[in-house]
């Protein structure tokens, strides 16, 4: 099967459930290229075990952000401290762990990597915790 969505392939089952995979083919043609990648980090996610679930993963795409251009922890550091989901003084900036941070986050939000930018759950964005990160405070 070929798809614009560069991991499906591992998603779905090996034979059979052609209606459901020609309704997903159908879901895939009405997507634009932004919608694609939102999917493909979707399915990486998301806890996905049956044709179905990959179904209803390519119905969800208005839960998810893309955050084009964050493809590791050290972007996604960045991005969160830049975009104040975590504060600290601008002074302290050049100082901070952004992979650390990005790390962290990644690890308390359901998100993932694509080739092109992360992926998060829209109701899971960013409110840390005071004290969490680097032992500095976030206000």
């Amino acid at each position: 099967m070929e798809s614009p969505i560069p991991n499906l392939r591992q998603y779905l089952p090996a034979d059979g459930w052609f209606q459901e995979i020609s309704r997903l083919a159908e879901k895939i043609e009405r997507m634009d290229r932004e919608e694609q990648i939102k999917f493909s980090g979707i399915l990486d996610c998301s806890a996905i075990s049956t044709i179905e679930d990959v179904l209803q993963a390519a119905d969800s795409l208005s839960l998810y952000e893309y955050i084009p251009s964050v493809t590791c922890s050290r972007e996604l550091g960045g991005y969160v401290v830049e975009n104040g989901f975590m504060e600290f003084p601008r002074e302290v900036w050049p100082y901070l762990d952004y992979p650390g941070i990005g790390e962290e986050y990644y690890a308390s939000y359901n998100c993932a990597y694509t080739t092109s930018g992360l992926v998060v759950r829209k109701e899971e964005e960013p409110e840390m915790e005071e004290g969490s990160s680097q032992g500095l405070q976030i206000r």
